[in-house]
Parts: C-alpha cells; structure tokens; sequence
C-alpha cells in the first residue's frame, strides 16, 4: 500500500511539475510576448491594427477659400492674371474698408452676399497667403472630386455642351450662347480657350454656379451637376489643346455679302414686276384709247 501510495505520490509529482509549468508558461506569456525581440517586426493587436487600417484624416476646409472659389473665381485670379475682371493680386495692400465696398459692388454679379461672408471674404483677400490657400483648396476639390465622382469625360462633356444629351435638371445647352471645337451660338464670349485662361476649378465654379446675370436667370432653376461640370470642363479642356484651326476666310463677310446678295435679286425680281405691271396699264391705257376713237369715227 505504501509502495502503490509512493508510486502515486510519484506520478502526482511529476504530474504536478508538468502543470506547474504549464501554468507559469501561461503566466509569463503576455510578459515575454511584451518584450521586444531585435530585428523582430512588431506584433499587431487589435488596437494597433484598426489604427493602421483607419483612413488619413482630411485636411479641414478652408471655408474662405471654398466662397472665393465659387463667387470670385470664375472672374479674378490672384497673381495669375486679368480674366473678365482684374488680377486681386494687390487687394491685401489695400484698405480694409476698399476691399469690403469691393466685394459689395460684385452683388449685382453673384447675388446677395451676407455679412458674414462679406467679412470672410475680405479677411481672406487681406491675407497675404491668399494665393497659397486658393491652390491648397484647389488640390482638395479636386483630390476629393476625383474619390467620389466618375473621371471626367470629354465625350461626355461634348454631348452636354453642344445638347446632343441634355443636362440632368434640364437647363440649356451651352452652344445656345457659347462656340467651343468650332460648334456653338455667338451670344455670348467664344470659350475655345477658356481652359488655357482661367484653368479647371474657376470653369468648374462658374459652370455650377455661374455669375454672369444672364446665366445666373437660366441655370439657378435648372443647375448643372457638379459631375456634368465636371465633363464640359474635361471637354474644354481638350478643345484648349487641340483647338480646331480657324478658317482664312472671314465668315463674318460672307454672311454680309449673302445678303446683299439676296437684297440685290429681290430688288431686280421686283422692278421686273413692276415694269411689267407698268407695260400693262400702259397698253390698257392705249387700246382703251383707240376703241374709243373708232366708235367716235363710226358716229
């Protein structure tokens, strides 16, 4: 009995060894694991993990450069040029209160601008990184576009800008009014290099949000789209780089001597008439005149 008790206290021994290592194995663990290993790559928790899968957070809008963009754009620059209006490089050397009657005067083009805007837009064209932030704002627009929009088409654009498709809210074709790869109305100014002028974000703002009174009247009740902006812009893009060749002969004359042309014609076919009409009454006239002296040699 003591023999088979001794055994058994052997064998719970051993026994006792093996999960008492196991035990310490299980203990020590999380601490050896804890330790880093040179050369060896860091282990990834869960924590770790959803960090590096999280996305890089976007840059904070720039609410003053996004309302220049949109209101201003489409007509100044700043250092980059006269467009439609002048260059706004100079604006920050000015006057607070120069800048501010500005801005008011530019209403009768964008409409009513508010207080808080008014103010938001002169402090930004009175910083003079005004520039630097109107490109900052230009990457993002377009980094942030290009994320959640379909690229942009030239085929596409074609079609929306000549009206062979029609824009989605219905608004009118923009050869109504403007020429662009030859085809278009003479209404308003040609925009065959309007990219090369102004560049994509100020085609991209006035497109959306036009300006301009006349295109403000039309497109404020039936908008463009921002991806169908996006597409005429992409067209006028490529007719900038390949613009069509213009034509030696100035049509602006042929229409005028197709009208003379026509004036000419008319004026012949009518005195033909009225010469005709003329010989007739005359020849009336005459054989009126000789009935009437037979009857009076009769009598």
């Amino acid at each position: 009995m003591s023999y088979f008790s001794g055994k058994a206290q052997f064998r719970w021994g051993r026994g006792g060894a093996f999960m008492a290592c196991c035990v310490g194995a299980g203990l020590f663990a999380p601490w050896v694991s804890a330790q880093a290993v040179p050369g060896a790559p860091a282990e990834s928790t869960p924590a770790t993990a959803a960090a590096e899968a999280a996305p890089e957070a976007a840059p904070p809008v720039d609410a003053a450069a996004a309302a220049y963009a949109m209101k201003c754009m489409g007509c100044h620059t700043i250092g980059g040029g006269v467009l439609s209006g002048p260059d706004l490089k100079n604006a920050a050397t000015y006057p607070r209160q120069t800048v501010l009657d500005g801005i008011k005067r530019m209403e009768k083009n964008v409409g009513t601008i508010s207080e808080e805007d008014l103010t938001m837009l002169a402090d930004f064209l009175l910083a003079p990184d005004a520039a630097a932030r109107i490109d900052a704002h230009r990457q993002q627009v377009q980094m942030r576009e290009a994320a959640s929009m379909a690229p942009p088409n030239a085929e596409l654009g074609r079609a929306l800008f000549t009206g062979r498709t029609a824009f989605a809210n219905g608004g009118a074709a923009c050869a109504a009014c403007h020429q662009a790869g030859g085809r278009g109305g003479n209404l308003a100014v040609s925009l065959e290099d309007a990219f090369t002028r102004l560049g994509a974000q100020p085609l991209q703002a006035t497109t959306e949000a036009p300006g301009f009174p006349v295109m403000r009247a039309i497109y404020t009740p039936l908008p463009v789209t921002k991806q169908e902006a996006m597409h005429v812009v992409k067209y006028l893009e490529e007719i900038s780089a390949n613009p069509v060749p213009k034509s030696s002969f100035p049509m602006h004359l042929a229409g005028i001597g197709g009208t003379a042309l026509v004036l000419v014609l008319l004026g012949k076919s009518t005195a033909k008439r009225v010469a005709g009409t003329r010989a007739r009454m005359v020849a009336d006239a005459c054989r009126r005149s000789d009935q009437g002296a037979n009857r009076r040699r009769k009598n």
